[in-house]
C-alpha cells in the first residue's frame, strides 16, 4: 500500500489507499439437517487520488502490481469528475477489537451452535425451523499521503432463527449481532415461539381507524428515505425536499434521532470513518428539527459544511455518506405496555418492497409480510395481505409513542415505534 503512495508522490499527486479483507464462515441448518456450509475469503483494494481539482479512481483484488493500479486512477483522472477537497492529514489510529472466542470458533462448534437451538424449537413446538450461525471477521485499512495511517480489526458473531407459517412465504424471524460467540438465549427464542404461535390463528383484519406499532426491525425502509433526503449529493443537486431547511421544524417535538459512529456506541463503532474523518455522535433530527445533513468530504466541501465522520465502503467501493448506528431518544414505555394500550392496531413483525416508491420524496407502499391484530391490548391472531402506504415526513408526525426498549438491528439501535391512523390496505 505504501509503495502506491511513494508511486502517487514522485507524479505530484495526493492519493488514499484502502484495503478490506474480510473472512466469513457460516452454516444453516433446517429441521435440524445441514442444508449449506460455506467459507470465504475475500480481500481488494481501492485507489482514490486527487490533482488538478479532479479525482480519479481504480480497484484491484491484487495489490501487488500498484504502477498498474495508480496509471488507472490517472486515466480515469480524463472524465474530469471535480473534487476539491483534500484527504485528512495525520489522522493515524490502530484499534484491535477481535474476540478469539468468536476467531477460533470450528465449523464443528458452528454446528452445534445451531443444534442447540434447533434442539430447543423443536421440544417448543411443531414448526419448520431455519438456523443459521456465521462468524466473520473484518480488517480495514486506510493510509493517504497527508500522513492518515488507519487500521481496523472486528470480528462479529451472526446468528438467525426464522419460523416459517403453514403454507406461505412469512413466518418470524430474530437476528443477532454480537462480539461474543454467544447463542440466543431460551427467553429470546421463546419471544419468537410466542409470536410463532399466535400467528398460527389467522383473523380477519377491520377495515377501521387503526394504531400502528412497528417493531424495531420492521422499519428501515423509513431510514432509507431520511439517508436520500439529508445525503449530500441530494441536497448539493438540490433535489431533495430538505435543501434548506436545517434548523427548522420536519416533525412533532417527540422526535429525536442521531446517529453514533464512535468506539462507544456498540459493536459497530470506530474511532475514524472510511474516509479517515474523525467519527462523532451526530444529532439528525433534535425535537423534530432537522440539525445536520449527512456528507463525506467531496460533498461537505462543495456544500460548505464539515463531513459528517460517517462514511462507509462496501469492501474497497468508493465511500458514501452513510445514515448508520441510528438511535431514537425513548420514552417510557415497554413494548409490552403499549401493545396493552392499543385499542384497535396492528403490530408489524416483517415487511417487504422497502424499496419501492419515490424515496427521495418519502413516499412508500410496504407489504406487511408479518403483522398481527390488535384488540383492546391483546394479541388476537395474525392477519395477512395487508399493505401500509403513505410518505415518511408525514407520517412521523403521526408517532404518539417510542418504546423505552431498544433492539440492536443491524447497524442500528432501535425501538419500537407506535403511530396513529397510517393508511393500512386489505385485499
Amino acid at each position: 500500500m505504501k509503495k502506491i503512495l511513494e508511486l502517487a508522490k514522485k507524479k505530484g499527486i495526493q492519493a488514499e489507499v484502502y484495503q478490506s479483507n474480510m473472512e466469513r464462515k457460516s452454516i444453516n441448518f433446517s429441521n435440524g439437517q445441514i442444508i449449506d456450509l460455506k467459507s470465504s475469503y475475500s480481500s481488494d483494494t481501492g485507489l482514490r487520488i486527487l490533482k488538478d481539482g479532479y479525482i480519479g479512481k481504480s480497484k484491484t483484488t491484487k495489490v501487488t502490481d500498484s504502477e498498474e493500479l495508480l496509471k488507472s486512477a490517472i486515466a480515469s483522472l480524463s472524465g474530469k469528475v471535480e473534487a476539491k477537497f483534500s484527504f485528512p492529514k495525520k489522522n493515524k489510529s490502530s484499534i484491535e477489537r477481535v474476540n478469539n472466542e468468536i476467531s477460533s470458533l470450528s465449523i464443528s462448534e458452528l454446528v452445534e451452535k445451531n443444534r442447540e437451538i434447533d434442539d430447543y424449537i423443536a421440544t417448543q413446538c411443531q414448526a419448520t425451523r431455519i438456523v443459521s450461525s456465521s462468524l466473520i471477521n473484518f480488517e480495514n485499512k486506510l493510509i493517504n499521503s497527508n500522513g492518515s495511517e488507519i487500521i481496523l480489526k472486528n470480528n462479529l458473531f451472526l446468528q438467525t432463527i426464522n419460523l416459517p407459517f403453514p403454507n406461505t412465504g412469512a413466518g418470524l424471524s430474530k437476528i443477532s449481532f454480537s462480539d461474543k460467540a454467544k447463542s440466543f438465549s431460551n427467553k429470546e427464542v421463546d419471544d419468537v415461539i410466542n409470536f410463532y404461535k399466535l400467528g398460527l390463528n389467522e383473523v380477519r383484519f377491520p377495515k377501521e381507524k387503526i394504531e400502528v406499532l412497528f417493531m424495531p426491525g420492521a422499519y428501515d425502509f423509513f431510514h432509507d428515505r431520511l439517508q436520500s433526503a439529508t445525503m449530500g449529493m441530494n441536497i448539493y443537486n438540490g433535489t431533495s425536499p430538505l435543501v434548506n431547511k436545517l434548523e427548522k421544524k420536519i416533525f412533532s417535538n417527540n422526535i429525536s434521532i442521531f446517529q453514533d459512529t464512535t468506539l462507544d456506541n456498540n459493536l459497530f463503532g470506530r474511532e475514524f470513518d472510511d474516509e479517515g474523518v474523525l467519527s462523532r455522535r451526530l444529532p439528525i433530527i433534535e425535537n423534530g428539527v432537522l440539525k445536520n445533513y449527512i456528507l463525506n468530504l467531496n460533498y461537505a466541501q462543495k456544500i460548505g459544511l464539515e463531513s459528517s465522520g460517517a462514511a462507509m465502503r462496501i469492501m474497497s467501493d468508493n465511500p458514501f455518506a452513510c445514515l448508520s448506528r441510528i438511535h431514537y431518544k425513548t420514552n417510557e414505555k415497554t413494548i409490552n405496555e403499549i401493545v396493552k394500550s392499543m385499542k384497535n392496531g396492528l403490530l408489524v413483525h416483517n415487511v417487504i418492497g422497502g424499496q419501492s416508491g419515490n424515496i427521495l420524496n418519502g413516499d412508500y407502499s410496504v407489504g406487511v409480510s408479518c403483522g398481527f391484530y390488535v384488540k383492546n391490548g391483546t394479541i388476537i391472531g395474525r392477519v395477512k395481505d395487508l399493505m401500509i402506504s403513505g410518505n415518511f415526513y408525514e407520517d412521523f408526525n403521526k408517532i404518539i409513542e417510542i418504546s423505552r426498549e431498544k433492539l440492536c438491528v443491524g447497524p442500528h439501535t432501535l425501538p419500537a415505534l407506535l403511530f396513529n391512523d397510517l393508511n393500512v390496505m386489505s385485499k
